[in-house]
């Protein structure tokens, strides 16, 4: 999926989350919900990752029109998985098993339930806040200094990074920031399960 999206830097974070999910501590989930939602499972965290990578600030919210284009992409491109993928050294039936095409609706669903679990709160997803933190900060670094300072402000920060409220994961004001930008996502979701106007697209 992420290779047809041409975002394959964020395979490694996908996967992570979808074995927490699947397969948390090594066995195979018992829950229900998680193996009927398999596709949409998916469609979910990688939405999820790919507004992530993007994110800048706790006002970089996503509005209607930018997640039903997303939710298109995403539906459109695992609707397309079965004829695109394949599996080395696996029986392509039993890779499938569990996969199924969705609607937008389902999708929708999925991204509620992904974020009523929980499973934002995991390392594998949090931890995106710190490449987001080193990215915003050599930014500025850039802007503010000429290059020798640049260079000793990097090896400062890389002496002391773990003790900086800047890269401290679990910092109030990063929760609170993360709080601000999750509640806008969710509210431009509820707002479209809420509207009157149909939210069926065309895959």
């Amino acid at each position: 999926m992420c290779k047809e999206l041409s975002t394959p830097e964020l395979g490694p974070t996908i996967m992570a989350g979808m074995e927490s999910i699947l397969v948390p501590h090594g066995r195979k989930s018992s829950d229900e919900w998680v193996n009927d939602n398999i596709t949409t499972t998916l469609g979910a965290i990688y939405f999820y990752v790919s507004e992530r990578a993007q994110w800048k600030s706790s006002d970089d919210q996503v509005d209607q029109t930018r997640y039903q284009a997303a939710r298109k992409v995403i539906i459109k491109t695992l609707d397309g998985a079965r004829e695109t993928a394949t599996f080395k050294g696996s029986d392509q039936d039993t890779a499938w098993v569990g996969w199924r095409s969705i609607r937008p609706r389902d999708l929708d669903k999925a991204v509620m339930e992904v974020n009523k679990r929980g499973w934002l709160q995991s390392d594998w997803y949090q931890g995106m806040q710190d490449l987001a933190d080193r990215t915003n900060a050599d930014d500025l670094e850039d802007e503010d200094h000429d290059a020798t300072e640049q260079i000793q402000s990097v090896e400062i920060r890389r002496a002391d990074s773990m003790f900086q409220d800047r890269y401290d994961l679990l910092s109030q004001r990063r929760r609170d920031d993360f709080k601000v930008w999750k509640a806008g996502i969710l509210e431009r979701i509820a707002a479209l399960e809420n509207s009157t106007v149909p939210m069926e697209i065309d895959s």
